[in-house]
């Protein structure tokens, strides 16, 4: 049974619906309903341009195919509503970025298991292509001790934003990918994210 939070017509369709009605209010943003991935409409148009590339599990919207545009995401990839996106995806997502872009792209990853190793594996298929592809992994979360994290470390939350959108503004600049990548590293080192929720979460 549908939760009465959520205004949804299937579970199923829940992701691609989601991502299609963004591409309907905005009709320049490029939307691959196959593979989850939006794309800006600058992706094509800068190949000078350092690209950013993030993504992750539905359900923590706007987040991150409404953070996509100039000075910003280049493109985002969605998995399911709570779950990694597949690595095909990803890699669908990076040979788009790559096919008009000398610059590099750098990849942004939350800091879950499944994402760490989904986008890992595509950046090392893209870097063996010849696609040049820096990644850093945030995780912003200071709720849980270090004694008491698990072995994957803190949790990549809402500290992500602030990454994405003072590297995407050093990008926009023309500025190198390895000093973008630099940039977004020392970001993610002194950000720190404690949440709190007012209610309980519910699933579709």
């Amino acid at each position: 049974m549908t939760s009465p939070k959520n205004l949804i017509n299937s579970l199923n369709d829940a992701v691609s619906e989601t991502l299609s009605g963004l591409s309907y209010a905005y009709p320049r943003l490029e939307h691959h309903p196959s593979h989850g991935v939006v794309l800006s409409p600058d992706c094509r148009d800068r190949k000078d341009k350092v690209a950013l590339l993030c993504g992750g599990g539905s359900g923590h919207e706007p987040f991150a195919a409404g953070f996509v545009g100039s000075g910003m995401l280049t493109a985002s990839v969605a998995g399911s509503i709570f779950a990694a996106p597949p690595s095909i995806h990803i890699t669908h997502a990076l040979r788009c970025i790559a096919e008009n872009n000398e610059a590099g792209i750098l990849v942004v990853v939350p800091n879950y298991t499944g994402d760490c190793l989904n986008f890992g594996i595509a950046i090392k298929k893209a870097q063996q292509a010849g696609v040049k592809v820096e990644e850093i992994i945030v995780g912003d979360d200071c709720s849980i001790p270090a004694n008491e994290q698990s072995v994957a470390g803190k949790r990549g939350l809402v500290g992500m934003l602030f990454v994405i959108k003072i590297a995407g503004a050093f990008a926009e600049r023309g500025l190198s990918l390895a000093v973008v990548a630099e940039i977004a590293r020392n970001v993610s080192r002194n950000t720190a994210t404690y949440g709190i929720g007012l209610s309980a979460c519910a699933l579709p």
